[in-house]
């Protein structure tokens, strides 16, 4: 892994490099779950989940038509794996009206269970405060020496990093980290 200066410097580079316009991103993200959850009738969170589900390796283009199609149609195409953890979290809506938005959250990322597609979902629902990096694979590359597969404590330190840049330019961490992805 690159050393702190390193990180923090290209951390630096490709904010400088970004567009202030992309900082919406995860709001933008969250009005594509909000309203799909309006179509669908269940809550945004099951929509968001689902969404983080079947995020991993796919563009977002991608990702939003396998969404859609899931809850048209509870086709999923994508691994056993995602398509198990989309249907888990489609299930939980049965018990909405039980639980409190603190525990849907919480069953949310269990079944999500990565680092990357739990950041995703949390930096959906809360892209103002999530307190969560998005560290896809494009990230991982530019900040990891092209490693794809960090440890946790690697994602931490990474992560860490990003929470001190997003401080120190007073803006939400989410919004740092997709103005260094678009």
């Amino acid at each position: 892994m690159l050393n702190s200066n390193q990180i923090l410097e290209r951390i630096d580079y490709w904010y400088n490099k970004g567009e202030r316009a992309s900082e919406n991103w995860y709001s933008e993200a969250q009005t594509f779950c909000f309203n799909l959850s309006l179509i669908h009738g269940i809550p945004i969170r099951i929509v968001a989940g689902i969404t983080s589900a079947m995020s991993p390796l796919k563009r977002w283009s991608q990702n939003m038509e396998m969404v859609e199609t899931f809850l048209e149609c509870r086709e999923c195409k994508h691994t056993t794996i995602q398509a198990k953890k989309a249907e888990s979290i489609y299930g939980l809506q049965r018990y909405e009206d039980v639980l409190s938005d603190v525990e849907l959250d919480r069953l949310i990322m269990e079944f999500l269970g990565g680092e990357k597609t739990k950041s995703f979902y949390y930096s959906i629902i809360y892209p103002q405060t999530s307190p969560y990096v998005v560290l896809d694979s494009w990230m991982l590359k530019a900040f990891n020496n092209g490693k794809l597969k960090p440890s946790k404590n690697q994602y931490q330190t990474l992560s860490n990093y990003f929470i001190q840049k997003a401080f120190e330019y007073q803006i939400p961490v989410a919004s740092l980290q997709s103005r260094i992805w678009c």
